[in-house]
């Protein structure tokens, strides 16, 4: 028995432990390791040399088909059932627009033949994740600027990248 890391709750049974925290929640353990990475980046990364190796990145091209950028993470959603099983998935792609609305196709695609088939959850996030991927499909996110998400996933490589070089300095 102890308290949440992070939002400090109360846990009384179960809980995720991470070294020597406990968290109350898979939830709580990554806010606690997204404000640890926040810390960092604004301990060893300027914010100009952040933006400008975030504009580098997103103009980059694009890893799954070597076309020109730009690309960013984009998000699509798969939910696969059978009988009493449901398992849903949000995955994210590093990708440009093009790849993005093929990945969302093939889940709409998935989820729509594969998704109904277990209770209750089954029929319950079935209809919501195709409509999460149509959307996807309709109203792609805007390409003229990077995502909050790949500014988070940049900040990380290079942090991991500075981190890296100090340990193998000592």
């Amino acid at each position: 028995m102890s308290n949440c890391t992070n939002c400090g709750e109360f846990i009384l049974f179960g809980g995720i432990k991470d070294g020597l925290n406990h968290f109350c929640s898979e939830k709580c353990r990554q806010r606690f390791s997204l404000a640890a990475i926040e810390q960092l980046a604004q301990e060893h990364l300027p914010d100009n040399f952040v933006e400008q190796q975030v504009n580098e990145f997103h103009q980059s091209d694009c890893p799954c088909c070597g076309g020109r950028g730009p690309i960013d993470i984009h998000n699509s959603y798969r939910c696969v059932s059978l009988i009493v099983l449901t398992r849903s998935q949000t995955i994210p792609q590093l990708s440009c627009r093009s790849c993005a609305g093929s990945a969302k196709l093939k889940n709409l695609l998935l989820t729509g033949f594969f998704g109904w088939w277990g209770l209750p959850w089954g029929l319950v996030l079935t209809p919501l994740y195709i409509g999460k991927n149509l959307y996807g499909l309709i109203f792609p996110t805007p390409s003229d600027r990077p995502s909050e998400q790949l500014r988070q996933h940049v900040k990380t490589t290079l942090l991991i990248q500075i981190l890296d070089k100090e340990n193998t300095d000592t």
